[in-house]
Parts: C-alpha cells; structure tokens; sequence
C-alpha cells in the first residue's frame, strides 16, 4: 500500500531542491562572471600583443618568403644553429654583420656612413672621364667600379713602365752616342788648337810683315793728305770768293727786281682803270652798240661792265674786300660782230641809272693789243652758294683765255693779276677728335693750303701785282650777273 506523503513534506522538499538550485545558479552566474572577466583580460592582452607586433612585423610579412629565409636560417646555417635563435634575431644579426663590414660603429650610422663615402669618392674622382664612382650607385657597385679602374690603371701602369724603361735604353744608348761624339770632339779640337797655335804663329809673323807695310803706306798717306789739305785751302778760299761773287750778284738782282716791283702800276693805277671802249648808241629792248669790232679782236660771249663816262672807272681798293664793289651801271655781252662795232644784249641795268652814249666798257682780261698773264689759285663759288669747288676755278681760267689772256703756274715780276678763290678755312678739332687720323690730315691739309694761299698773295702785294677775289674779278669783266645765272 503506498505511502501517501503529507503537505509538509512536499514543501520541505520543494524548498531544499530550491536552495539547491539557487546555490548552483548562483555558483554558476559567478563562475560565468569569471570567466567573463579572464576572457576580457585574454582579449585585451591579444590586442596588446598584436600592437607590439604589429610595429615589428605585420601577419602579411609573416608570411613572406624572406621571413621564411630567416626561419630556416635560424634551424641550418652553422652560424646560427643549435642557438636557438629566432628570425628576428637572425635578421638582426645579419644587420650587424653587414654594418660592420660597412663602418665600424653603431649599425644606424653605417648607412649615412656608406654614403658619405660614395659622395667623398665621386667628388674626387669626378674629373675623371667616363665617371667611375657615383653618388647614385651601390656599395657593391662602386667597389666593383673602382676595382675594374685599379685593374685598369694598373695595367696602364705596366705599360708606362715599359715604356720608361725603353725610354731609358734609348737615353742610355744615346748618351753613348753623345760621349763618342764627345770624344771626337775633343779630339778634333786639340787637333784644332795646335793647328791654331801654328796659325797664329804663322800671322804673328806675316803681321809684322804687314806692320812694315802699313807704316810705308801710312806716311805717304800723311804726304798726300798734307798735299790735300793745301789744296782744299787754296779751294775754300776760291770758292769762298766765288760766293762772295753769288751774293753781290743776288743783291743786284734782288736791287733790280724791286727797282722793277716799284716801278709795276699799283692795285688802283691806270692798268685796273683803263677803258676798252664806249657804248656808241642805245637801241632799246635791251640792246645797245659799241665801238668794237672784227678788227679789234672781239667775239661773240665777251662780257663787259658798263660805267658812267663822267664819273669813270672806280679804283679796285682792297681787292681782297667785299667792300666797294666796282658795281657801275650794269653789264653788257656782244652778241653780235661787226666789223668797226658790235650789237650787245645787256645783261643787267644797276637800279637808278640808265645807259647813255658815251658810257664806259671794262673787261680786265680783254686788251686789243696786249695779252696780260693771270694766276689763278685756289677754289671758287661762282654760284654764291657758300661752298667753294675746283670746277669753278676752271670756269674762271676759260674766261680769262677766251678773252686772250694767258695763265700762267707761278707769280714772277711779269705777272699781271692774281685773281685768289675763297680762302682756305682751317676745320677746328678737340684735342680728342684729332686723334683720329682722318679728322688730323683734314686739319693738316687745309693748314697747309691756307699758307700757300696766304703766301701767295703776300709775294703778289710785295712785287705791287694786283691781286682781286672772285666778285671783284667778276665785276670788272663784267661776268658777276652772267655767273649766278
């Protein structure tokens, strides 16, 4: 018969299985809260590692073969195994054994150290050409550069040590050559000297000989020079008489040739003033007659100046002066021959005066029965245009042998006129610009011509030769207003 339990019991046994419970949810909340915390910790210090190794080396490095390299290393290279090394410990070591070979020292200078000195070596050696060592190459690289450069200049080395060492045959065979040449030299002019010394011996005496002769020679040079000497006396003093003869006969001469100058018609007489001929009859329209003919030798182009009949000739006063022109009434040209007169064109009538019968005709250069000589010298400007050209110097002298004078080079006690150009201007240079060559013959040059201007003109007054420039010539040729046209 079954045991039927009573309320009590039932609550009893309920509330132990519910303690029990409560203890082992307890008990297992707190082994869960626990572990929670170790699992926090585990996790924090997996984050802390993978930090620190991440600085090292990340997972991706890990496996690459490089590290791989380093792992086998550590197990089978001699110099390592059995140490129980790891692979970083490996790769350090390998830095340090690398550095060394490098620098001594720190590990971390070794680099800033191997490139110091490739900097050091391409600055040296960069004179040489093709470039040996370079900033940019490799330790290993540059060694092997300068190891090829040492073979090669080595073997450049062997060759010039050949190469002396022919070199030095070849001097010491010369040097034999030179000693046995030496040799026979000295040989030679021991021969020389004694042959010399017999030489010398040998003139010694013909000097004597000669001594003798030169001591003969010398006084009957002594005779004849004392001979000489009463003969050029004798000669100075006949030729000292001679000149004294030169001299008096240069002083008549000079005596004659002023009597002469002084007695020459002054620049104002009557060879300047002289009249030609007179206007015999006025026609109108600019034409007029003269009392010169075929038989008087005049032709067609003769130019004369007209003055007035009461008042005559001017005189010619300084005829170098612009002043006191010997203008008159004006000019005529015969345009027209006959046999005792000739028809004329006029030229020009002065303002204020009119021609009248009787008036005056004047050409210096024309002289029905005398040929008077002229000089002509230095540049004219017959144009009045300021510059003064040869080409109308040339004009000038036409003229004058057209109407029968004659010209001639140089001025002489029968020179009649002296008709000068326009006077030489000497250009005035700075010191500077005259030390340019052409600029200093310029100045030179017409230096020069103004003093062969100014001479002439002065023998001209002292021998009393009228001298005139261009205008007044002109004028009394009556050529002034023909010229400017």
């Amino acid at each position: 018969m079954a045991t039927v339990q009573s309320p009590q019991g039932s609550r009893a046994g309920l509330i132990t299985a519910l303690v029990i419970f409560v203890i082992l949810f307890v008990t297992s909340l707190i082994f869960a809260i626990y572990f929670r915390v170790e699992m926090q910790k585990t996790d924090e210090n997996l984050v802390n590692t993978n930090k620190r190794y991440a600085e090292i080396i990340s997972v991706t490095d890990l496996q690459n073969s490089e590290v791989d390299k380093l792992r086998v290393a550590a197990k089978d290279d001699p110099a390592f195994q059995g140490k129980g090394l790891k692979a970083i410990n490996v790769a350090l070591a390998q830095r340090d054994a690398v550095a060394r070979l490098i620098a001594p020292g720190d590990s971390s200078q070794s680099t800033g150290a191997a490139s110091t000195a490739l900097n050091n070596a391409a600055n040296t050696l960069k004179g040489i050409q093709p470039p040996i060592v370079q900033p940019t190459d490799t330790l290993t690289a540059a060694i092997g550069n300068l190891a090829n450069a040492i073979t090669a200049r080595e073997g450049e080395i062997s060759d010039l040590k050949k190469q002396v060492e022919v070199a030095k045959k070849s001097a010491t065979d010369a040097i034999a050559r030179a000693q046995g040449q030496v040799d026979s030299a000295v040989k030679t002019t021991e021969e020389v000297r004694v042959q010399a010394g017999n030489t010398l011996n040998d003139a010694q005496s013909d000097r004597t000989k000669k001594q003798s002769q030169i001591d003969e020679i010398e006084a009957a040079r002594k005779s004849e020079r004392d001979k000489s000497a009463d003969e050029i006396t004798k000669t100075t003093q006949l030729v000292a008489g001679k000149q004294r003869e030169v001299d008096d006969l240069k002083k008549q001469i000079e005596k004659m040739i002023a009597q002469r100058a002084s007695s020459r018609q002054e620049v104002s007489g009557p060879i300047i003033r002289a009249v030609d001929g007179n206007v015999v009859r006025i026609a109108g329209n600019g034409i007029v007659y003269i009392n010169l003919g075929a038989g008087d030798q005049v032709s067609p182009g003769l130019t004369f100046q007209v003055y007035d009949k009461g008042e005559g000739v001017p005189a010619m006063g300084d005829g170098i002066s612009e002043e006191n022109m010997p203008v008159g009434k004006g000019s005529v040209e015969v345009i027209r021959v006959g046999s005792t007169s000739s028809e004329c064109r006029v030229l020009k009538v002065t303002p204020g005066t009119v021609f009248s019968e009787g008036d005056l005709l004047v050409n210096l250069v024309y002289d029905k029965n005398t040929r008077y000589q002229f000089v002509v010298h230095g540049n004219f400007d017959l144009n009045q245009t300021g510059r003064a050209n040869p080409a109308d110097a040339e004009v000038i002298k036409r003229l004058i042998t057209q109407w029968g004078g004659r010209l001639v080079d140089q001025i002489t006690i029968d020179t009649d006129f002296v008709v000068l150009g326009k006077e030489p201007a000497v250009p005035s240079f700075s010191a500077e610009e005259l030390n340019d060559p052409n600029k200093l013959k310029i100045r030179d040059d017409a230096q020069a011509a103004l003093e062969t201007y100014n001479d002439l003109r002065q023998k001209a007054r002292d021998l009393h030769i009228p001298v005139m420039n261009q205008n007044r010539f002109l004028y009394y040729v009556g050529y002034y207003d023909q010229a400017r046209r």
